[in-house]
């Protein structure tokens, strides 16, 4: 099986599902890559940068505990991913959507990434490399993804997480974008007020939750994604988890995301 987050796992998820959920970072001069490059923990140590688990021994050595956007191209290109595979540049994965009718969907991982993002996309529109109806852009940086929905004509989601805030980028001491806990009183009301995403993205342990029930009576008009959040082991029951997106059918869930394709392909 493929490595995670590889050109060739991107494939094999095509085959089994709909589409694929990716991680947009960038490098130092704003080359965009797909890895899984930090991950929120606990509320206790927050956020970690995770790079280096995903890397070959020879990679590890090589980063020498710096970050993908501490990394000029030419440096980001000579990593290797754990199977020996590049990092994948999101214009390589781009053609993988030419002529199909999948979806990406498209996180705002990095800091500020949405500005290159926005360039990358609007070339490959032009281009006729995917149709902007393929797209769906989304993140915790709320911030980020609304400049792109004011840019793009694209599709947008909104990320929560369930559990406590905290910084996104805790070794940038000028951002100010936070992993917010989904909660329909006070900052998604105020949210809400000002901008209208496509859809809001869920872990699914707030699939069927009284907070989602009030979220749809309330929005009906927004569609509701849900991903498992496999950086915590005790998400990881996968009864549990179908069972809860069964008992959720009646509340506007329109999408799935798991790292595993083909263990649920038998759900669609």
């Amino acid at each position: 099986m493929p490595y995670e987050n590889s050109i060739a796992a991107y494939a094999r998820s095509l085959v089994y599902q709909d589409g694929f959920e990716c991680d947009v970072c960038a490098c130092a001069d704003g080359t965009l890559f797909l890895i899984h490059e930090a991950k929120y923990v606990d509320a206790h140590i927050g956020v970690e940068y995770c790079l280096a688990e995903h890397l070959n021994p020879e990679s590890i050595a090589y980063l020498n505990g710096r970050k993908l956007e501490e990394l000029r191209t030419e440096e980001a290109e000579k990593l290797r991913l754990k199977d020996g595979s590049p990092l994948p540049k999101l214009e390589e994965v781009l053609r993988l959507f030419t002529g199909t009718q999948k979806t990406l969907i498209a996180e705002l991982k990095g800091h500020n990434v949405h500005l290159p993002f926005i360039k990358v996309m609007k070339k490959a529109f032009s281009d006729g490399v995917l149709e902007p109806t393929q797209v769906i852009v989304g993140g915790f940086n709320h911030a980020a993804v609304i400049a792109v929905k004011k840019a793009l004509p694209v599709k947008v989601n909104l990320t929560f997480t369930d559990a406590p805030e905290v910084p996104m980028f805790p070794w940038h001491p000028n951002a100010t974008a936070f992993y917010k806990r989904f909660c329909v009183a006070g900052y998604v009301e105020a949210l809400l007020a000002t901008v209208t995403p496509d859809y809001i993205m869920l872990p699914h342990s707030l699939v069927g939750h009284r907070e989602m029930r009030l979220f749809n009576e309330k929005y009906p008009h927004i569609g509701i994604h849900s991903w498992v959040f496999t950086e915590r082991a005790a998400c990881m029951d996968e009864h549990a988890f179908i069972a809860a997106l069964k008992a959720a059918q009646a509340h506007n869930l329109q999408a799935i995301l798991i790292d595993i394709p083909e263990r649920t392909a038998h759900y669609r």
